[in-house]
């Protein structure tokens, strides 16, 4: 449990679990103010005691130099130790320096190895690393019902991408069976943590009535609010509305203008996203649309 810290002069400094409490407190945690320098000091102190997770944060300011002069191996050295007592997240940063470190520590399979034990231990990223993985945007072959299997763990521990994710498996029935009442209660909880592409998609639930009572003025309302925040699904509908002159009044100018903004935000995305997009277009390419 994470006690709470307001100053040096509340806690035993002999105590590893007071001196983590710390280390939190100068990440700006509890109302603290950060301070890199302060919360490495602490970590050190209660990791030099055995402390598990002041262990990986040790590790992890090493790697990328907050606080103390980066320093790779020694991170490394730390990252490991702290996965041998059990950190979920050390086991993901010490896997991921595996795959995508220092080119002389290039090791996919221990790579993998320490990421899927990561997951099974609870880590969301390395969850969410698994399901991107299992999809296949880049590596092996593609297993979907894996991919929905970790984007479930991540969803259920509140991750609003996962969810949103497995509201759209649930929407379209991709990977399981289609239940709309499943698609909306997963959009919802993503959309009450401000996740765009969620309100996205609940708003298009509204609009066609699918799992929600339809309500056309709601839902568009939605969509377009999500398209003013640079949801690349919500521009395209939009666009397509005003092409077509669904819901709104058929202005070309506007589809133009729209068409525009979906593209400039498309490519200013990181490359596995775009690739991700395309893929799922060609995916469904010639399939008809749902009744």
């Amino acid at each position: 449990m994470k006690k709470e810290v307001k100053n040096d002069i509340n806690l035993n400094p002999e105590d590893k679990d007071e001196q983590y409490a710390l280390g939190l407190y100068y990440l700006g945690e509890n109302g603290g103010k950060r301070n890199f320098a302060r919360s490495f000091e602490w970590f050190k102190k209660a990791a030099d005691q055995g402390h598990i997770e002041a262990t990986y944060h040790v590790g992890f300011q090493l790697l990328k130099g907050k606080g103390i002069k980066k320093d790779y191996e020694k991170a490394k050295e730390y990252l490991l130790f702290a996965s041998k007592l059990g950190s979920a997240d050390a086991m993901y940063q010490y896997g991921y320096l595996h795959l995508f470190g220092e080119k002389k520590d290039f090791n996919r399979d221990l790579g993998f190895e320490y990421i899927e034990k990561a997951a099974e231990s609870g880590s969301v990223d390395a969850q969410m690393y698994m399901g991107k993985n299992c999809n296949a945007i880049f590596y092996g072959k593609k297993d979907g019902k894996k991919a929905f299997y970790w984007y479930s763990k991540a969803a259920n521990q509140g991750n609003s991408e996962a969810q949103t994710i497995i509201g759209k498996d649930y929407l379209e029935g991709t990977e399981v069976k289609k239940d709309y009442n499943k698609a909306i209660f997963w959009f919802t909880k993503a959309y009450r943590k401000e996740d765009i592409t969620a309100q996205y998609y609940l708003g298009k639930c509204y609009m066609e009535g699918k799992g929600v009572k339809q309500d056309i003025d709601k839902g568009f309302a939605m969509v377009e609010d999500a398209a003013n925040k640079n949801c690349p699904e919500a521009l395209f509908l939009l666009s397509y509305c005003y092409q077509c002159g669904v819901v709104v009044k058929k202005d070309e100018k506007k589809a133009d203008e729209l068409r525009k903004k979906y593209v400039d935000v498309i490519f200013a995305q990181p490359f596995e996203k775009i690739t991700s997009r395309m893929k799922k277009k060609k995916d469904t390419k010639g399939e008809h649309k749902d009744d």
